[in-house]
């Protein structure tokens, strides 16, 4: 051999070897040095994982639930509802039965007694005398205009029941008079009062136009 140059066989080989201990390397796992190896400084590489994505990460985007409308609030809140612990619900007002009409009380007048010069006779409420006239009948008066003005029948509304007092003996009645008006009757006669009396037991229409006391 001559000096300088080196034997091509030897340096070939070393080669191969190399080559042969890489591949070997290689196959055999990862290239990388322990962590325990690797140089100060350099940056730390997490290792890459194979994992399949997670249940979560590969399920549809769920869209966001609607918001709710200012009128389903005002739902909600004034009533309670089924669900809400809202508001106490405004109670309806329980409508009045109707008043049953009363019936309204029958109307009722005593004719008392007093005593006067011509005995005992029927007075009206005022105390005063009470006539008869000799024309009329139960159904009928024979004094209107003029002489109703001074003998005022005595009258009541219809439906009044008229009864006696202590002392008074007698039915008494009512009648319709031409008018319209209803007046009382005793015995059958139409009773009057009469304007020329003007205290208990004055007599003074006694015998005047057909008239007399109205005696018990």
């Amino acid at each position: 051999m001559r000096a300088g140059r080196l034997p091509f066989a030897p340096v070939l080989g070393g080669l191969v070897l190399v080559f042969v201990v890489t591949a070997c390397s290689v196959a055999g796992g990862s290239t990388q040095p322990p962590a325990s190896q690797a140089p100060l400084g350099a940056a730390s590489v997490p290792p890459v994982t194979s994992e399949a994505p997670s249940a979560a990460s590969s399920a549809p985007p769920v869209a966001p639930a609607a918001s709710p409308t200012a009128e389903a609030t005002a739902t909600a809140g004034s009533g309670g509802g089924r669900y809400g612990g809202g508001g106490t619900p405004t109670p309806k007002p329980t409508a009045k039965p109707a008043p049953k009409p009363t019936a309204k009380p029958t109307a009722k007048l005593t004719i008392k007694s007093g005593s006067t010069s011509l005995g005992t006779v029927l007075i009206g409420s005022d105390g005063l005398t009470l006539y008869v006239h000799a024309g009329d009948s139960s159904t009928h008066s024979a004094c209107t205009g003029s002489c109703a003005t001074a003998w005022p029948p005595l009258l009541v509304k219809a439906g009044t029941i008229v009864s006696g007092g202590s002392g008074v003996h007698g039915a008494f009645a009512t009648f319709k008079r031409s008018d319209g008006t209803t007046q009382v009757t005793y015995k059958g006669h139409p009773l009057y009062a009469w304007t020329g009396d003007y205290y208990p037991g004055d007599t003074t229409g006694q015998g005047i136009g057909g008239f007399s006391v109205a005696k018990v």
